[in-house]
């Protein structure tokens, strides 16, 4: 990397910044470019030292004309990873912020899964597996087991390739996913056990994972099917709608959240991992996964340093 590219107060720890975050796997490019103009914009404020006061922070950080709120979000968030790296590098004068930008009027909220609710389901999709009345029966179960043990969108589940599922090393590869990010996906004793149970049984297609009796790939037809079932079970959202198969994906990763909590583990740390595995390109998408861990697991918040951005993004971006 050209240091000479920065030029500012940061000229010399936003490189290492940046060589870190490539270390994780990111391309890094947004917080690349973001940090070259906070460091040029400082450095014409005339600051020297690698300072962020609350004023610097609230001044840079300030809804800008013609900018919407995502991308002030977009913003916000990188300046609050690098000042949480500026910390833990040994900086003082270095503040975290909690701006909130301008509120959306989404009204998404993502359903979170419960584990009473995981046993009602469970139970009703085990006593129909291979229930011959539809096909979805032979397939909905391990759909429902991957999708909650695994956080793939649905798509990627559906679009599965049976050389994409070695269950020997209990992996699952998604090749070009969403925003063309390819990565591997390990699974559980139980899971890999669950699925060549499937497979002795169903699978008749040597090429989709999940297909029907013709060998042709599911299709979206199964999301309205097991709506029906949520209905039917009384499992349903404050407005009396039934959840969605992707609130599976933000179960799993408030779970993982809250596990990794509980563990003692720096969620700083570790939110690009989960970054990695769940294919997100940046880590902005997986700061909603914190902001609902927040909301459903208060002991998060309950630390001395906050991990969590203190925005909700204009909607669920993530989804299949």
């Amino acid at each position: 990397m050209n240091n000479n590219n920065f030029i500012g107060p940061f000229k010399n720890i936003a490189p290492l910044y940046i060589e870190y975050k490539r270390s994780l796997g990111f391309n890094s490019e947004s917080e690349y470019n973001e940090l070259k103009r906070l460091d040029k914009y400082f450095y014409n404020k005339g600051i020297t030292e690698v300072i962020l006061t609350k004023d610097m922070v609230e001044e840079y950080g300030m809804l800008r004309e013609n900018e919407s709120p995502r991308t002030q979000a977009k913003r916000l968030s990188i300046l609050k990873q690098f000042a949480i790296y500026l910390q833990k590098m040994g900086y003082p004068n270095i503040y975290v912020h909690h701006i909130m930008p301008s509120k959306s009027d989404s009204k998404f909220k993502p359903y979170i899964y419960s584990e009473h609710d995981l046993n009602i389901i469970f139970n009703y999709l085990d006593k129909h597996q291979y229930d011959t009345n539809s096909i979805f029966n032979c397939v909905l179960p391990i759909l429902i087991r991957i999708l909650y043990g695994t956080g793939l969108r649905r798509g990627e589940a559906i679009n599965l390739n049976n050389t994409d599922v070695d269950l020997d090393k209990k992996i699952i590869t998604i090749y070009n996913g969403k925003e063309n990010v390819t990565r591997i996906v390990p699974i559980s004793e139980s899971l890999s056990e669950s699925c060549k149970t499937y497979k002795s049984k169903f699978l008749c297609n040597e090429n989709y994972f999940l297909c029907d009796l013709k060998g042709n790939k599911i299709n979206s037809h199964i999301t309205e099917y097991f709506q029906k079932i949520l209905k039917k079970l009384n499992i349903l959202r404050p407005d009396n709608t039934p959840p969605r198969l992707h609130d599976f994906r933000f179960t799993f990763a408030v779970n993982a959240l809250e596990k990794m909590d509980k563990n003692g583990q720096d969620l700083y740390t570790t939110l690009p991992i989960l970054c990695k595995y769940l294919g997100h390109k940046n880590i902005e998408a997986t700061e909603y996964y914190l902001l609902l861990a927040k909301d459903y697991f208060i002991n998060i918040t309950d630390k001395k340093e906050k991990y969590y951005s203190d925005f909700k993004f204009l909607k669920d971006d993530d989804n299949e």
